[in-house]
C-alpha cells in the first residue's frame, strides 16, 4: 500500500516523500533530515477491500495518531508531529486494517410446482455444488466451491468485495433433477439466468452479483424438478406389417414396424391416455408417457380397451390372439376387456397388419392419401355381415401411408369381386394410363398362400419392371411379382381361396400436359368498344376417358365477357363469370375427344393502349387443378384516329426582324427539311407549311412530349434559325398543336481588332475605339446581322488575344442588350466559328 511523509525540515526546505509497503506491510523512510519544530506527517492511502482498524505509535515516538477514526479527508489514515532529529531513527508508526465480511448465500431445492419460489413443503436437495467466481476489487480472481447441506442451504463466508462486472454463481445440475428455476431475491444484485437450457457444462449461472464491502447477499435460489421413476402398471405392443401371416411378431428382424398410427387406452369408455406408434411400430402406455398420472401411476382395474387407428380410420386389421390380456371384436382394430393389477407389465398388445394393397403415385411411387377403395362382390355379397368391420368397410379412404383392406368373413358367395378407385384431388381418374392395370380377372386359389399379388409389401419403388403389358401379367406366382402388376377383378371362392396381399394400385398424377388446349383470334388491331372474338380447343390426347373437366377463361383487364356468346360445340352454354374468370361447366372427355369454345369479349372504355392477352387452360377435379398447358392469343388496342390522334401543323417562315415570330409580311420558305427522334422526315410545302398527323400516341393521363428538329444545311444560302433548334411541344390526345420555326439572312458585320486600340498590357480599350463599341448597336438594328470579331496579326502573346477578343465580344453583347434590340445577336470569334 501507499505510504506518503510530508512537512518541513530544519532548513526550511519542503520534504514529500512516498514508499510501497513490503509483502509483510512494512515501510521505511531512510535518509531523512531532521524536521523544524512542528514535525512531519505520515499519511496512509486507505487499501480496497479493507475496513479502517486502529494507528498506533511505539512508546516514546513523537508524533499525534488519529487514532480515533474516521478517516481523515480522502479516506487516507495519517500521524502527525512526528519530530525528527539529527541522528535519530524512528520506529512502530504502525497503520492496522481489518478484513471486510461480506458472504453470499442461498438454497438449492425441489420446485415442485416450478414457479422459481420456495413454497411450504418444497424440500431442500442436500450435496449440491455451487461454484462463486469472478474478480475483486484488487484484481484478483476469487474461484470458491461450496456444498449444499441437508437442507439444500448453502454459504460462502469471508468473500471480498467484487469489482464492478460483479461475480458468478454457478450450480452443478443434481442427477435425478431436470432444470427448473433459478431466481434472486428482490433487491439483490445479479441477474439470473432463467432462461433455459442450462449453460455449457450443464450448469445454471446467476451472473453479475456486485458484493459491496461488509455485505451479505442473500436468497439466491436454485430450483429443480424431480424426475419421476417408471412405475407399473405398464402396457405396450406393435403395429406391425405380419409378412409371414402367422399374427405371431417375429423377433428376428423381419417385423416391418408400422409408425404414425393412433393407439388410445381407454377405461369404460373414457379415455386415459393416448399415444403415436415410433419409426419401429412401438407404442407404450406408462406414467410417464401419460401425463396426469407421473407421480401416481397408470389406474388399476377392469374395463380397459386398447384402440388402433391410422389418419382417423380403422382398418379392419385383427389384433394378435396369442398374448393378449383382452378379447378381440369380430369387427378388429380392438382390444377389449383387459384388467389391470398394480405391478402388471402387460406387453406384446401387438396389431399386425395384412393389408390388401397400397394406392400410390405412379411417378414417385409414393402413397397417395385420400383416395376411396370401394369393393363389390357377386349377387349376395351384403358388406353389413360379410366385411370385417361391417357396411362402413366396404368404403374406405386411405390414409398417409395408402393402405387399404378388405377381410371377408361368415358366408360371403363366391364369384366375381371387383374393386374400384376414385381419385383424389391432384390425381386423374383411374385406371393408371402409365401402369395400366392387368385385363384378365384373377382366379384366386388356395395356392400359394397368401396371394401375393407383388412381391413388395409397400407400394413399389422406382427400381420395381412397370408391367405395361395389362395382357401379359404372370398372375399369381409364389412369393408375389417382382413386376407393377396389379388387378381390378378377382374370381373368390369361399373355403378355396387364399388371403389377397399386395395388390397395390397405382394413380397418375394430374400433370400440365394431360390436356392440349389452344386459343385464336382472328382479330390483331381493336379499338375501345369493339367486340373482340376468341376460339379455344381443348383436347384430350390419352386414352382414357377424363372426367371432371372444366375450361377456363381469364379476361385480360378492362375486357368484358358478352353475355350469351359462348358456346360448347356450337351448342349455346351458359358459362360461370367471376373474378375475370369464364368457367365453362365440368364435363367428361373421351379418348383423345376434341372439343371447340367460343366466346365474345367487349374492349371496355378505360383500357389502354398496348397489347392484351387473353389466356385459357382446362382443370381436373373439384378444384379445377390445372391439367393442360396454358393457351394464349393476343390483340392490340388501336388509337382513335378523332379521340386519340393529336396533330402537329406549322411553318417554317423568314424571319425578316429575326424576333422568333411570323409577323405580317414575313413569308414561308419552302422545301426546308425536318427530324423527329423516331426518324419521321418531313418537308415543308411551297408556302413553308407541313403538317404530322399522329405523330405519337400522348399519356392520356398528363399528355407527352414531342420533339422536332430542323435541318439547317436545307435552308436557303445565308439563311441562319432565329428560333429554337429542336423545338418541343406538349402533345395531348385529340388536340392540334402549332410549332414553327423562324430563320433569315443575316448581315455579317466584321469588327477587326490589332494592339494597337488597347492600352499597353491590358484588355482595356481605348478610348477612341471604346466609343465606337458602343455606337455599334445602332447600325445593327437597321436589320437582323451577326457580329464577327477578328484579331490582326501581331506580336501580341496568344492569351492576351484571347482575353481582348473575348472583353470585346462581352462589350459588344452588353451594349445590345442595353440597346433593347429586338433580336437574339450572335457574336462570332474569327478562329472560334
Amino acid at each position: 500500500m501507499t505510504v506518503r511523509l510530508t512537512g518541513t525540515d530544519s532548513a526550511g526546505v519542503a520534504v514529500d516523500r512516498t514508499v510501497i509497503t513490503d509483502a509483510d506491510g512494512g515501510y521505511v523512510f531512510s535518509g531523512l533530515p531532521a524536521s523544524n519544530a512542528t514535525g512531519y506527517t505520515i499519511t496512509e492511502t486507505q487499501p480496497a477491500a479493507f475496513g479502517d482498524g486502529r494507528t498506533t505509535i511505539a512508546t516514546g515516538n513523537p508524533g499525534t495518531s488519529t487514532a480515533t477514526k474516521p478517516v481523515a479527508g480522502g479516506g487516507a489514515d495519517t500521524i502527525t508531529g512526528v519530530v525528527l532529529t539529527t541522528g535519530t531513527t524512528l520506529t512502530r508508526y504502525d497503520f492496522g486494517e481489518r478484513r471486510v465480511a461480506s458472504s453470499v448465500a442461498g438454497f438449492v431445492y425441489v420446485d415442485t410446482n416450478n414457479n422459481g419460489v420456495r413454497d411450504a413443503g418444497e424440500v431442500g436437495i442436500g450435496d449440491v455444488t455451487v461454484r462463486l467466481t469472478g474478480t475483486d476489487t484488487n484484481g484478483l480472481a476469487v474461484n470458491l466451491s461450496r456444498t449444499t447441506d441437508a437442507t439444500g442451504a448453502f454459504l460462502f463466508a469471508d468473500v471480498p468485495p467484487s469489482n464492478a462486472t460483479g461475480y458468478t454463481l454457478t450450480e452443478v445440475q443434481p442427477a435425478g433433477f431436470t432444470d427448473g428455476r433459478t431466481g434472486v431475491a428482490t433487491g439483490a444484485p445479479g441477474q439470473a439466468v432463467t432462461a433455459k437450457p442450462i449453460n455449457v457444462g450443464n450448469d445454471d449461472r446467476i451472473i453479475q452479483i456486485v458484493l459491496p464491502p461488509n455485505t451479505s447477499l442473500v436468497d439466491y435460489r436454485y430450483g429443480e424438478i424431480a424426475i419421476p421413476q417408471l412405475k407399473p402398471p405398464i402396457i405396450n405392443g406393435y403395429v406391425y406389417l405380419d409378412r409371414n401371416h402367422t399374427r405371431v411378431r417375429p423377433t428376428d428382424g423381419a417385423m416391418a414396424g408400422q409408425s404414425g398410427w393412433t393407439v388410445v387406452l381407454r377405461q369404460n369408455g373414457t379415455p386415459i391416455c393416448t399415444t403415436t406408434t415410433d419409426a419401429n411400430g412401438f407404442y407404450q402406455f406408462d406414467n410417464l408417457r401419460c401425463p396426469g398420472y407421473e407421480a401416481s401411476g397408470l389406474p388399476i382395474g377392469s374395463g380397459f380397451s386398447i384402440t388402433f387407428s391410422k389418419d382417423g380410420n380403422n382398418l379392419p386389421a385383427v389384433p394378435s390372439s396369442g398374448g393378449n390380456r383382452g378379447t378381440v371384436p369380430p369387427t378388429g382394430g380392438q382390444i377389449l376387456n383387459i384388467t389391470l393389477a398394480p405391478s402388471d407389465r402387460v406387453v406384446e398388445q401387438n396389431l399386425p397388419l395384412d393389408p390388401a394393397g397400397v394406392v400410390y403415385d405412379s411417378l414417385t411411387r409414393q402413397p397417395v392419401p385420400g383416395a376411396v377403395v370401394v369393393i363389390t362382390g357377386p349377387p349376395g355379397f351384403n358388406p353389413a355381415t360379410q366385411l370385417v368391420g361391417g357396411g362402413p368397410a366396404q368404403t374406405q379412404v386411405v390414409g398417409t401411408d395408402g393402405q387399404y383392406q378388405f377381410l371377408l368373413q361368415n358366408n360371403f358367395p363366391s364369384g366375381t369381386y371387383v374393386l374400384t378407385v376414385t381419385a383424389p384431388t391432384g390425381y386423374l381418374p383411374a385406371p393408371s394410363t402409365l401402369l395400366p392395370p392387368c385385363t384378365a380377372t384373377l382366379n384366386v386359389t388356395l395356392i400359394p398362400n397368401p396371394a401375393l399379388i407383388q412381391a413388395s409389401d409397400f407400394a413399389p419403388g422406382p427400381g420395381v419392371t412397370p408391367q405395361l403389358n395389362p395382357a401379359t401379367c404372370p398372375g399369381l406366382i409364389a412369393g408375389g411379382s417382382t413386376t407393377t402388376q396389379y388387378y381390378f377383378n378377382f374370381v373368390i371362392t369361399n373355403g378355396g381361396s387364399a388371403p389377397i396381399l399386395n395388390n397395390h394400385i397405382p394413380l397418375d398424377p394430374i400433370r400440365g400436359g394431360t390436356l392440349m388446349v389452344t386459343k385464336v383470334t382472328p382479330m390483331v388491331w381493336v379499338s375501345r368498344g369493339d367486340l373482340v372474338p376468341y376460339t379455344i380447343t381443348a383436347t384430350n390426347p390419352t386414352a382414357t376417358p377424363l372426367t371432371f373437366v372444366s375450361v377456363r377463361d381469364q379476361l385480360p383487364p378492362g375486357f368484358k365477357y358478352r353475355q350469351g356468346s359462348a358456346s360448347r360445340n356450337g351448342q349455346p352454354v351458359t358459362p360461370t363469370v367471376t373474378g375475370g374468370f369464364v368457367t365453362w361447366p365440368v364435363e367428361t372427355f373421351a379418348a383423345r375427344e376434341t372439343r371447340t369454345y367460343r366466346l365474345m369479349l367487349v374492349v371496355g372504355a378505360g383500357v389502354g393502349d398496348g397489347d392484351y392477352i387473353n389466356r385459357a387452360w382446362a382443370g381436373i377435379g373439384a378444384g379445377g387443378q390445372q391439367a393442360s398447358n396454358t393457351a394464349q392469343a393476343s390483340v392490340r388496342i388501336a388509337p382513335d384516329p378523332t379521340f386519340d390522334c393529336p396533330d402537329v401543323i406549322g411553318k417554317v417562315f423568314d424571319d425578316r426582324n429575326a424576333n422568333g415570330y411570323q409577323d405580317d409580311g414575313e413569308p414561308g420558305i419552302p422545301a426546308v427539311r425536318m427530324a423527329t427522334p423516331n426518324g419521321l422526315l418531313i418537308t415543308s410545302d411551297a408556302e413553308g407549311r407541313f403538317h404530322v398527323p399522329c405523330p405519337a400516341i400522348p399519356n392520356a393521363d398528363r399528355g407527352s412530349n414531342f420533339v422536332m428538329k430542323l435541318d439547317e444545311r436545307s435552308l436557303p444560302s445565308g439563311f441562319r434559325v432565329t428560333t429554337e433548334n429542336p423545338r418541343d411541344v406538349r402533345l395531348t390526345r385529340g388536340k392540334l398543336v402549332k410549332l414553327n420555326f423562324g430563320a433569315t439572312i443575316h448581315r455579317v458585320v466584321r469588327v477587326e481588332l490589332s494592339g494597337e486600340a488597347f492600352e499597353a498590357g491590358s484588355t482595356a480599350l481605348l478610348a477612341a475605339w471604346n466609343a465606337q463599341i458602343e455606337a455599334l448597336p445602332d447600325s445593327l438594328k437597321a436589320r437582323p446581322s451577326i457580329v464577327r470579331i477578328a484579331y490582326g496579326v501581331g506580336g501580341d502573346p496568344p492569351d492576351l488575344v484571347r482575353k481582348r477578343t473575348e472583353a470585346v465580344r462581352k462589350l459588344i453583347a452588353q451594349a445590345w442588350k442595353q440597346s433593347k434590340g429586338q433580336y437574339t445577336l450572335v457574336v462570332e470569334i474569327e478562329g472560334q466559328l
